[in-house]
Parts: C-alpha cells; structure tokens; sequence
C-alpha cells in the first residue's frame, strides 16, 4: 500500500490518498436582499397605505352620511376592491387609476378637500376648467425620466390646473398653491423604476401632511 497525496487521486490500485473537502457552500444572502425589485419598489407606498389603514379615525364616515352616501356613489364607478386609498375626503390613486381621478374631481368636485396624484396621466381642458371651477387643491408628483408615462403629460397638467384658476381670477402666486407640483430626478428613486413617483412622494412627510391637511369649507357639499 503506498500513501500519496492529494495529485494522485484516481491512481488506483494499492495507492492511497487523501479526501478532499467539499467546495463550501454559497452563501445565501438575507432575505432582504434578495426581494425582487418591483416589492422594494412598493415598499414605501404600502407603509404609508398600511399606517392610514391602523388609523381609528378611519373607521366610521367624518362627514353627514348624505354626503358619505354621495361620496361612495361618485367613486364606485371608477374603483376597485382596492384601486383607492382614501382618507377623510382626501383621494390618491395610482397610475392607472388616475384617468378617473380627474374625472371624479371634475365631476363632483365639491366631494374632495384635496388630491395626490403621483406619476400619472395627463389632465384635460374641460376636467381642468371643472376641478378649478370647484377648487380642488391638487399636488402633483413625477420621475423627471419615466419611462412609461412621459413627465410632459405631469407639466402640462400643472400649467393647464394654473391657468384654469387664473382664468377664474386667482393670482399665479394662489394659482401655484392650489396646484403643487414636484418633478423627481432620477437619484430619488431607491431602484430604476423612475415610473413608481409614489416612492420619493409618499417618503415626502410635507407632502402626506399637506394631504391630511386639506379641509374642505362648512356647507360645501358634492
């Protein structure tokens, strides 16, 4: 029997060698690096979903149930099981939702103390000319490079908002307060999805704060 090393494996015969180890195994990264980018993408809009939902205060209507009744009625036909997050008589809906966003606020204005709309579609003149004729405060928020719906639909819907409240007699200065709007480079976005603006928005306490802060005047009714 003859001993050698580990070179002279598979020699057979009388000649004996030692074991190798086996390769390590690869190491697993945690579970949260390993999270596929569009659920980290989510991430910071479904907190903020989830802490309106713990809210007590959302458990019961804070307005006459005529109006609560009104409400339900003006957005049962654009929404879903869970297309909307409301709070009080605040609305923000995501992209695809917001066609109907406007359409709501053009169409019963009077229901709506204010409205967040993060990377969505363009409004038009005539749901532009309603929704200052109503004075719907409206914050508006885009990725400067979104790739699935242009930021020029985002710009053009702030001057067309401005201009409508100028056409009805309001200063540029009380133009631009009822009609904010932020524009996101590309460095505010966690993961390349310059299209998901609810990230950086809802990350932005001024603006959560300026939502929840929308009231709407005594007696204004849908």
């Amino acid at each position: 029997m003859i001993f050698a090393d580990k070179a002279y494996q598979g020699a057979g015969g009388s000649i004996r060698t030692p074991f190798k180890r086996r390769p390590p195994a690869p190491t697993v990264p945690p579970a949260e690096d390993r999270q596929p980018p569009p659920r980290q993408t989510r991430a910071a809009g479904e907190r903020a979903v989830a802490t309106f939902k713990g809210w007590k205060i959302l458990t019961k209507p804070r307005c006459r149930l005529r109006r609560a009744t009104a409400l339900v009625q003006a957005t049962s036909p654009y929404t879903t099981s869970r297309a909307a997050e409301t709070h009080d008589e605040n609305a923000s809906l995501l992209a695809l939702q917001q066609r109907s966003l406007w359409e709501a606020f053009a169409k019963r204005p009077g229901l709506f103390a204010g409205g967040l709309v993060t990377g969505g579609f363009p409004v038009n003149a005539t749901q532009a000319n309603a929704i200052a004729a109503g004075e719907v405060p409206v914050w508006i928020s885009h990725g400067e490079h979104d790739h699935l719906l242009n930021v020029t639909g985002a710009r053009n819907s702030s001057t067309l908002l401005r201009q409508a409240y100028q056409a009805r007699g309001k200063s540029p200065e009380q133009a631009a307060n009822l009609v904010r709007y932020t524009e996101y480079a590309d460095s505010a976005f966690s993961l390349p999805d310059y299209h998901a603006a609810f990230g950086p928005t809802y990350e932005d306490s001024s603006i959560l704060r300026w939502l929840l802060g929308q009231t709407k005047p005594a007696g204004a009714g849908g």
